[in-house]
């Protein structure tokens, strides 16, 4: 092992042993270079789940591994900039990336090959980007107030709607509807948007700070918001009435989402280190999940209605962390990846 080779394996040797035997085998000594070089620049993990499929990407790439084996599907490489989101398509067929210069690319997940480009027409980082329930259209939201769709067939922008008064940080389309489409603005409102004209069907207001992230059920009946106001919000999405207000974390709440195996069970994430397990239908307190040393800044479910397991992410503490909800506090941990990363790079998850 030359000197370059030691010191690339005692700098990432917090990851799992056998993902980084995997990512190794399959990167050449320059790509392992610029991957541990990205450690220090701060940039992003993103992960995402898809079955039995787990999504990480971290500066210009990104891998697809089987959640089960940790065995490598692919590798996606060829991004220009580095990447700020990801989500599968609902079928789990493609890979949608957004980057921080206002770049989305499409890939095959099968093999990583690289379908095409979307015409963004923006210059500011992607915060985030959904596929349609039907996978026939895609939604991205930026640093900017608007949102734009495109065709997921040839990556053609369809329209841009101006729906909020400042940036909207999260976007997401209904599981049930492709007609809808939810969007969450620092502007504290969370809207439910028809996403063929930008007409707004509801506003959902009631937070005190700018909204973190969104999510609907799966079978799309609730809708569940984060803030920075330190709690989450459970709604009815045909009156866009709130149900009930989420209070306990400490922090900013940064994530939320729903259950793929349970519609009545929610989740959310915050500053405070801590994840929490909720009642959708009474608006109680089921269960913490402790162990992350840093702030939660995602979490995503699998999308199978038959998996409970919950993919979350740490900004600081550079680890990922897959949990079982269902279980108590003591055995729900059921596996952690560990990324060798310095303060300040922050990790993300997108729900696909």
């Amino acid at each position: 092992m030359s000197d370059d080779d030691e010191t690339v394996t005692n700098e990432i040797s917090l990851f799992p042993e056998e993902l980084w035997r995997i990512v190794l085998t399959f990167s050449s000594a320059s790509d392992i270079e610029i991957f541990r070089q990205s450690f220090k620049l701060g940039l992003k993990i993103c992960s995402n789940f898809y079955k039995s499929q787990i999504l990480l990407a971290r500066g210009t790439k990104a891998y697809v591994f089987d959640a089960d084996t940790m065995t490598l599907i692919c590798k996606i490489q060829g991004i220009e900039r580095n990447i700020n989101c990801c989500a599968f398509s609902t079928s789990g067929e493609r890979i949608l990336l957004g980057t921080n210069y206002g770049r989305a690319e499409v890939f095959q997940t099968e093999n990583g090959t690289h379908l095409f480009s979307l015409d963004t027409r923006c210059i500011d980082g992607i915060l985030s980007c959904s596929f349609s329930s039907d996978d026939q259209l895609i939604a991205l939201s930026d640093y900017s107030n608007s949102i734009k769709t495109f065709n997921a067939n040839s990556g053609s922008i369809l329209r841009q709607f101006y729906i909020h008064a400042i940036t909207i940080s999260c976007c997401v389309f209904s599981k049930t509807k492709n007609d809808f489409l939810l969007t969450a603005s620092w502007d504290s409102t969370a809207r439910i948007n028809n996403a063929m004209t930008g007409d707004t069907i509801s506003i959902l207001s009631g937070h005190a700070a700018g909204l973190t992230c969104a999510a609907f059920s799966r079978d799309s009946k609730r809708i569940i918001t984060a803030s920075r106001d330190r709690s989450a919000r459970i709604w009815c999405t045909d009156t866009g009435t709130s149900e009930f207000e989420l209070q306990g974390h400490s922090l900013v709440v940064n994530c939320c989402s729903f259950s793929n195996k349970n519609n009545n069970i929610a989740v959310t994430g915050s500053d405070d280190k801590d994840i929490r397990i909720w009642c959708a239908v009474s608006g109680n307190l089921l269960n913490i999940l402790k162990g992350h040393n840093s702030k939660v800044r995602g979490c995503a479910f699998s999308s199978s209605g038959h998996d409970p397991r919950l993919l979350a992410v740490s900004q600081y503490d550079g680890s990922a962390r897959i949990w079982d909800p269902e279980y108590s506090t003591t055995t729900s941990l059921l596996f952690t990846f560990r990324f060798h990363t310095p303060t300040g790079t922050s990790l993300s998850c997108d729900f696909h």
